[in-house]
């Protein structure tokens, strides 16, 4: 089962004092967590399509099984055939953990 949570706010340490969203979430061996920045989702393509939360939820649905450095690299791949050479306006951020 995939299950997103959004949180939306600034850099972690650009503040000392900003309100940041607090999550309890239940986790299980076997599982993977995937923390991105909106670098990814928000990458146009040539026509100026962005990609989207929806692709990356399938994107990540497609590898979620695979070790962190191979999620990481299908995500890089996916993102540079998405953009077809243009270059991202924005930076992106991949963490990938797998709970033992």
């Amino acid at each position: 089962m995939l299950s997103e949570i959004n949180l939306k706010a600034i850099p972690l340490g650009s503040f000392t004092h900003f309100p940041y969203q607090k999550r309890e979430v239940k986790i299980a061996p076997g599982d993977t967590i995937m923390l991105m920045s909106d670098g990814f989702p928000e990458l146009f393509d040539a026509t100026g399509e962005i990609f989207d939360y929806v692709r990356v939820q399938a994107t990540f649905a497609e590898v979620a099984a695979q070790s962190p450095p191979q999620i990481i690299e299908h995500f890089v791949r996916v993102g540079q055939a998405w953009a077809k050479g243009e270059p991202p306006h924005d930076d992106m951020t991949f963490v990938v953990m797998k709970v033992k």
